[in-house]
């Protein structure tokens, strides 16, 4: 779900540092190793980087995967993202494409969002196996510790609350 950067509601990440420095680590190593390569090395740190100091003892979260319907998710598995608690957390790096993937639970999905031409305040956040043409993909992690689509970076990870839509 995507909020306003200054929103009460927004995401900001424990460990923010540790997926920016994914990049960094992914880029020097990227003509040795593959990411797979990288957790198995020992490079990757494997915390769970998408626990929140916002929210104490809680993290990014999702329940089980489906195979999508339609034509824009036909045979790619999609998932929802929630505010979950720590136990339950995902871990992930980002790539020289910006793409934030997981490496744990749904090993592979990357977090992605409708229509790159127009992202809103509300929209949600997914996961896809797939990248899409009309799907944005490209996320940057903020200064603040808050992560936010390349393409509006006004808006943040976040949660919706009941009657607060900002």
């Amino acid at each position: 779900y995507l909020v306003a950067r200054d929103s009460p509601n927004r995401a900001v990440f424990k460990f923010a540092s540790d997926l920016k420095n994914s990049k960094e680590i992914n880029d020097d190593l990227s003509h040795l190793y593959n990411t797979k390569n990288l957790v198995k090395s020992g490079r990757h740190n494997g915390v769970k980087i998408l626990e929140l100091s916002s929210h104490p003892g809680m993290g990014l979260v999702s329940d089980e995967y489906t195979v999508g319907q339609g034509e824009l998710f036909k045979h790619n598995k999609v998932a929802n993202v929630y505010l979950g608690p720590k136990k339950d957390v995902f871990s992930a790096e980002i790539n020289d494409r910006m793409h934030i993937t997981l490496t744990n639970i749904h090993k592979g999905l990357k977090f992605c969002t409708y229509n790159k031409e127009n992202i809103q305040r509300g929209n949600l956040v997914l996961l896809s196996e797939n990248v899409f043409e009309k799907m944005n993909f490209e996320f940057v992690v903020n200064n603040e510790g808050t992560i936010s689509p390349k393409l509006a970076q006004h808006l943040v990870l976040g949660f919706q609350v009941p009657g607060n839509f900002r």
